[in-house]
């Protein structure tokens, strides 16, 4: 609860990282920090980039992605051992940086090990810059192809296709595909229970499940089809 240390009653994602350690991000209070014992409450006013948390990735090499309604904050994996220090060396990204937008629904590493961005105006592909005494991001954008330029949901099946969940449907992208053909698009009228998607999960296996706000659904292969149905 707020009484035990809790940034705020409406926890909107989760994350563990390498060290154990449980961060939940809030709507509107930032994040918390859960050592096993103590919290600890880290905001704007304390380096976050906002205080609207919308999602956090932990990357292969352990860092921390915040996705927030301000930008990005980034946190090195080393900067987690702490004992509950009042501030920490987040590093923050918005618009002036070259995002395409404040707002940044949600984050995914891919296979290759590259992230990618959901924005309230499109997709963005982050590469990281390695100079001589430190490591910056350049970001990729684009919402050429996607059925919405709102992207909430980014995952990538086994077969490598990015599917992406926008506010106006799914689309899928295939990136070894050559320009006009790597795009697919999947809405109501495919089956789906809802054109505004919220969450894509990827089961054991190999089926895709879309969230949306009207339920859930499950998509169908070509193979396993009875009907024009894809859902």
């Amino acid at each position: 609860s707020i009484e035990d240390g809790l940034a705020g009653l409406e926890v909107s994602t989760l994350c563990q990282d390498d060290y154990g350690n449980i961060w939940l991000g809030s709507k509107g209070g930032g994040v918390s920090v859960f050592n096993g014992l103590d919290f600890y409450t880290y905001t704007k006013g304390l380096g976050l980039s906002g205080n609207y948390i919308n999602d956090i990735l932990k990357d292969n090499n352990g860092d921390l992605w915040f996705c927030t309604n301000r930008g990005i904050s980034v946190l090195n994996k080393e900067a987690m051992k702490f004992g509950g220090r009042p501030t920490l060396p987040f590093v923050n990204y918005s618009v002036s940086d070259g995002l395409p937008d404040e707002v940044v629904w949600t984050a995914f590493q891919d296979a290759e090990g590259v992230v990618w961005l959901g924005t309230n105006d499109g997709l963005s592909k982050v590469l990281k810059i390695n100079t001589s005494d430190q490591q910056s991001l350049k970001f990729t954008n684009s919402k050429l192809g996607l059925s919405h330029q709102v992207v909430t949901a980014i995952i990538q099946d086994r077969d490598g296709l990015l599917w992406i969940g926008t506010k106006n449907g799914l689309t899928t992208l295939n990136t070894t595909l050559p320009e006009g053909k790597r795009y697919s698009y999947y809405n109501v009228s495919d089956g789906l229970s809802h054109d505004s998607i919220s969450s894509l999960l990827e089961d054991n296996q190999g089926r895709i499940w879309v969230g949306t706000e009207n339920g859930f659904s499950q998509f169908i292969p070509i193979e396993k089809r009875n009907s024009n149905k894809s859902f």
